[in-house]
């Protein structure tokens, strides 16, 4: 049984008009809204005279009722809107690698630009922003500069929303953006590194020139742009370890900028979780676990790995998960009080909405469907260099 599941909604979100065939309560638990009344700009007013900044609807609702529901991640107009940007940047992107590549000076206004159209929506909104960028189908790439493109626009904004999350200032987030946006412009001039879905080869990761390639792009971005001294060293370390076991310096995590360490986090975060880089990649919530293992060894930032998992969500908008009665539910809304527990949509008929927060339900473990294959990260994996594939294939080799 449930204990009084409730649903929080921000009163800036009540949509004007409309209907809702639910009781809203203030944070108290005091009725400031029958169900089947209109929302009005009156009720509105009156709350914010009242100091209400959110409302709560208590017990089960069907689907429905929660189609009623301001839902960001499933807002049509939304997706289309982020879609359309993230379109637009890969577009600015392949164009400024294609000039990289042909070693012409790059505006990198447009870059900046990029990066302010992919944040323009509030913190709130993230979780289900980086939910629709995650499932967006990639198509066939015609060039290996827009393969790149596409990329390294997915990490230019997972990495600038945790960012956000962590509180830094607009020039902060706009370094890390485009810092993230170049970091692989060197892969242009290794199109062997690459098989032909434009997948870069596991075997490649171990190779010299691979181990270079961020000091590559590094050089290459400092001698066709005039940017910040701070995003070419930030290109630079993205490949050191905090532990000290990284290259090409092996320099330790108190010498590596905070900027760097943010967009490898990202960097790694997609490389195993995001569905457009593999065939099966792992479930998000497993890849979150095993960076905050990895950050307790010394090798990541604790700070920043907690600031991603706050940012997303320990287990992710849209993503599946198995309940403890067995019941099969998806990710609806992150929960920015507990990552752990976030509000769920059940899949069986009429389905329910349920804030974890407030049930005696709990996440058993994510789950995963025929056509949305997924893998576990095991105990004995949490050890290995998941994020230097072929590193990882023989350190999982029987001995």
């Amino acid at each position: 049984m449930l204990t009084d599941p409730a649903y929080t909604i921000d009163t800036k979100d009540l949509p004007v008009g409309a209907l809702l065939p639910f009781d809203l309560r203030d944070p108290s638990g005091r009725l400031v809204h029958k169900a089947g009344l209109p929302i009005t700009d009156n009720l509105l007013r009156r709350l914010r005279s009242m100091g209400v900044a959110t409302v709560t609807v208590r017990g089960e609702m069907g689907s429905d009722s929660l189609e009623s529901l301001p839902r960001p991640s499933f807002d049509p107009a939304l997706i289309a809107e982020i879609h359309r940007r993230l379109d637009a940047t890969v577009e600015v992107l392949t164009k400024t690698f294609r000039d990289l590549h042909n070693a012409a000076i790059i505006d990198i206004t447009l870059l900046r630009n990029c990066i302010r159209s992919l944040t323009t929506h509030s913190r709130r909104e993230a979780p289900a922003i980086l939910s629709i960028i995650a499932h967006k189908a990639v198509g066939a790439c015609a060039e290996l500069a827009q393969a790149i493109a596409e990329r390294s626009a997915r990490l230019a904004f997972v990495s600038s929303v945790c960012g956000i999350g962590m509180g830094l200032g607009h020039e902060s987030i706009l370094n890390i953006g485009i810092a993230s946006m170049l970091a692989d412009v060197s892969h242009l001039r290794h199109a062997d590194w690459y098989d032909e879905r434009l997948r870069l080869r596991p075997e490649v990761t171990t190779t010299d020139g691979y181990l270079q390639h961020s000091v590559e792009s590094a050089q290459l971005i400092a001698e066709s742009t005039r940017v910040d001294y701070e995003i070419v060293e930030t290109i630079s370390q993205l490949q050191e370890i905090g532990d000290g076991s990284g290259v090409p310096l092996g320099i330790p995590s108190s010498l590596m900028l905070d900027n760097a360490k943010i967009v490898q986090i990202a960097d790694i975060y997609l490389q195993l979780a995001d569905p457009q880089l593999q065939d099966e990649p792992y479930f998000e919530s497993d890849v979150l676990g095993y960076l905050i293992h990895q950050a307790g060894k010394g090798r990541f930032d604790r700070e920043i790995v907690r600031g991603l998992i706050q940012t997303l969500s320990m287990y992710p908008v849209g993503a599946m998960v198995r309940l403890s009665d067995d019941s099969l539910a998806v990710v609806v809304q992150a929960n920015p009080n507990n990552p752990f527990q976030p509000i769920v949509r059940t899949l069986e008929s009429g389905g329910r909405v349920i804030d974890l927060s407030v049930s005696s339900l709990f996440i058993q473990g994510p789950a995963a469907t025929a056509s949305k294959p997924r893998k576990r990260i095991s105990k004995q994996m949490l050890d290995v260099e998941l994020w230097r594939p072929q590193v990882s294939l023989d350190q999982l080799q029987p001995n």
